[in-house]
């Protein structure tokens, strides 16, 4: 009889606390962030990048453009194999083991990350720098470029001609 009440007062206690969170959450936690489409709409697709052809590149920007992606899907591909040597270094490693050699392959790993990140970007700039102001604000809409140049997410805000204005 005593396991049916301890049971019963711990079914209790978290039925109490399961109704104490859903009457603390606010009411936007509980609706869909976006609305629902139509039934039988698809759902949007994730964003075009940009091409040569709409971007209106010459062939040599086009040709900066494909480096560009090239390196970025090698720096990708490096990265898990990066992350994959990691973890095979550090997965005979004890609970009671030295941390100084899992912190030394840690600072390797973002070494080696930190080199491929440059390059990248390097790759993107050049392109950057080729481009002509209209061409530049289509490249940057681009999320592919928001994310090796470190730009923030959305419609660049760029200041008026002439500086801001107060």
């Amino acid at each position: 009889m005593p396991v049916l009440t301890a049971r019963l007062r711990a079914g209790l206690s978290l039925l109490a606390l399961c109704g104490a969170c859903f009457a603390a959450a606010p009411a936007s936690a509980l609706q869909p962030a976006q609305p629902a489409p139509p039934p039988g709409a698809m759902p949007p697709g994730p964003p075009v990048p940009p091409t040569a052809e709409s971007l209106g590149l010459n062939p040599a920007q086009a040709r900066l453009l494909q480096a560009a992606r090239n390196a970025s899907r090698e720096a990708e591909a490096h990265a898990l194999e990066l992350r994959a040597h990691f973890v095979r270094e550090t997965a005979e490693a004890t609970p009671d083991a030295p941390l100084r050699p899992r912190v030394q392959a840690m600072d390797r790993l973002h070494e080696a990350l930190e080199q491929d990140r440059r390059a990248v970007r390097e790759r993107w700039l050049a392109l950057d720098d080729s481009l002509d102001a209209a061409r530049r604000r289509r490249l940057r809409a681009s999320p592919e470029t928001v994310r090796w140049l470190g730009l923030p997410p959305g419609p660049m805000m760029m200041p008026p001609p002439g500086g801001p204005q107060r």
